[in-house]
């Protein structure tokens, strides 16, 4: 047993059961998200979703267990990382994720990966070497995100929480083994 939680995110319309509804606003319109309402029970995941989105944060609290506002990219929050933590870093604006994910680096979390191209992921290598990064740190970033490349959002959330779970399941047989 894994013991890790999926839950997928989509537009309206594209989940086929009850799902709760919330609309955001962009710097040219809107946009709208849906989630299944029992996606996530209480005993199922620790969720926490770290965000400068109010609207992402406002959607997601009833399934996290703690929603972080992220309000200047220069002064990240303290994440809750233990050995149980996978962390998935999807930003678009890529000044936060310098130090966060340096912090992660520095973590016990079992697995930590960013999404983007291997053009961005070898500006994220810089950044990180930059802000004191060791080779070793470095060596656990994952980039770009996932098992398989992909272009739309079905395939790559597979492709992740494919990763994932291979980190994971290796990472669980290795201590099974006394390695």
């Amino acid at each position: 047993r894994l013991g890790a939680g999926f839950v997928p995110v989509r537009k309206p319309g594209k989940l086929p059961w009850k799902s709760r509804s919330t609309s955001y606003e962009l710097e040219y319109g809107s946009d709208t998200l849906e989630v299944h309402e029992e996606a996530v029970g209480p005993a199922d995941v620790e969720l926490v979703v770290a965000s400068q989105e109010p609207a992402t944060l406002e959607f997601c609290r009833p399934y996290a267990h703690e929603v972080i506002q992220l309000t200047v990219p220069k002064a990240t929050p303290k994440l809750p990382l233990d050995a149980h933590t996978a962390v998935a870093c999807l930003f678009h604006e890529h000044e936060w994720e310098g130090p966060l994910l340096l912090d992660a680096l520095r973590s016990e979390a079992f697995y930590i990966g960013a999404l983007g191209s291997r053009q961005t992921h070898r500006r994220r290598v810089e950044v990180l070497e930059a802000l004191g990064a060791t080779t070793d740190e470095i060596a656990r970033l994952k980039g770009p995100l996932g098992l398989f490349p992909s272009q739309d959002p079905r395939s790559l959330a597979v492709s992740a929480l494919a990763e994932i779970v291979m980190v994971r399941s290796n990472g669980n047989a290795a201590a099974e083994r006394g390695a």
